[in-house]
């Protein structure tokens, strides 16, 4: 997977957060990554 590095804000992350109940939260971070690599041994 390639990340675009020319680019001031180049990434951006999304997970949802458990608050111990049913209620759930998403947290986003958006942000500058000058080089990013990822490698799976498995088929997705």
């Amino acid at each position: 997977m390639y990340v675009p590095n020319e680019k001031r804000l180049n990434v951006d992350m999304e997970w949802i957060i458990s608050k111990g109940g049913p209620s759930t939260s998403l947290e986003v971070d958006i942000g500058y990554m000058p080089r990013m690599e990822l490698r799976s041994a498995a088929p997705s």
